[in-house]
């Protein structure tokens, strides 16, 4: 069978990519930093994920259990939050057509589930307001952001894990949801969704969590293998029209560390971008992560890096939004 057959139909792929532009555009307008937070949480699906994640999670996955058996209780907390994912996108999934202009709520849910725009708002207020806010102050802002201990890092950490962040969410909260929803609809879109969130809460190689999160870790492996390779190639093409940054580094840092765990790709490419170095340890409780160091630059970012980190990130958004209006225009 060939990739095209696998593809919908032309026109419903027309009218995925205008309802996946729309819903971008809401996002960006109506779902950054400042109107989630006014945003009540019994309409964000982070909020109750999370809730339902923490409270089976202490229960299930206690450390006195053997791997076997956190690893089939974490199954018992994520796969059904995936199903349940997939099924409440199928019953979404024909919301353009319920009456006249149900396309737009149906941008309405997806600009919802976006949840890129937290990275980006975060890196700008922390390139704006850095020198008015304290360490203690940049690190608490951070730790919203990731899901590592922050309370050790320097200025030069928050920036650099504030850097991986944004490379990562652009890929996993953008690219990856808009990529399956133009493949699957609202049920491709949702359980990416759910993926990605089950995967930055859980999917650690944290002995806590290296049984238990293995379910999410290796759908969420399933489910990026076409997403990292496009995020990173658009963040690569991007550097070419961005000032300031290295487009040949963000190739050779990308390439370099090709055989990696591909979910870090984005990073890479970003490190190379910037001329800065990315990843390296993380804190998270009582156990220190070694992830590899990206990139070949300095391992002590500052603002001007995270800047043109976000500079990458917008042209390479916008180059997104491009190439899913001429799949509009080519199939219309």
């Amino acid at each position: 069978m060939s990739v095209i057959h696998l593809l919908p139909p032309p026109d419903v792929m027309t009218s995925r990519c205008a309802i996946a532009l729309a819903g971008y555009l809401i996002h960006m307008i109506f779902f950054g930093m400042k109107q989630r937070q006014n945003m009540s949480d019994a309409i964000k699906p982070a909020h109750w994920m999370h809730h339902f994640v923490t409270a089976y999670e202490k229960k299930l996955n206690r450390s006195r259990r053997k791997d076997g058996d956190r690893l089939f209780r974490g199954a018992l907390v994520t796969l059904p939050l995936l199903f349940a994912a997939f099924w409440i996108g199928q019953r979404l999934g024909g919301i353009h057509a319920w009456f006249e202009h149900g396309w737009l709520l149906e941008a309405a849910v997806l600009g919802l589930i976006i949840p890129w725009r937290n990275a980006f708002d975060t890196s700008w207020r922390l390139t704006s307001y850095s020198h008015d806010m304290s360490l203690y102050e940049c690190r608490q802002l951070l730790a919203k952001l990731v899901p590592y201990d922050t309370s050790h890092l320097d200025m030069h950490g928050v920036i650099r894990q504030c850097m991986e962040r944004l490379s990562q969410a652009f890929a996993d909260n953008l690219v990856g949801i808009l990529f399956w929803y133009l493949l699957l609809g609202m049920p491709g879109a949702l359980l990416y969704y759910v993926a990605s969130f089950l995967m930055l809460r859980i999917g650690h190689n944290h002995t806590h969590y290296s049984a238990f999160g293995m379910p999410v870790t290796a759908m969420f492996t399933a489910l990026s293998i076409p997403v990292m390779p496009i995020a990173s190639l658009m963040l690569a093409v991007a550097s070419l029209f961005t000032p300031a940054t290295h487009p040949g580094k963000a190739m050779q840092a990308w390439t370099e560390h090709f055989t990696r765990d591909w979910w870090w790709w984005p990073v890479a490419v970003m490190a190379g971008a910037t001329h800065t170095q990315l990843g390296g340890k993380h804190r998270m409780g009582d156990q220190v992560l070694e992830l590899p160091w990206l990139g070949s630059g300095s391992a002590k970012p500052i603002d001007a890096d995270l800047r043109g980190a976000m500079r990458v990130i917008y042209v390479a958004s916008m180059l997104m939004c491009g190439v899913i209006g001429l799949i509009y225009v080519r199939l219309s």
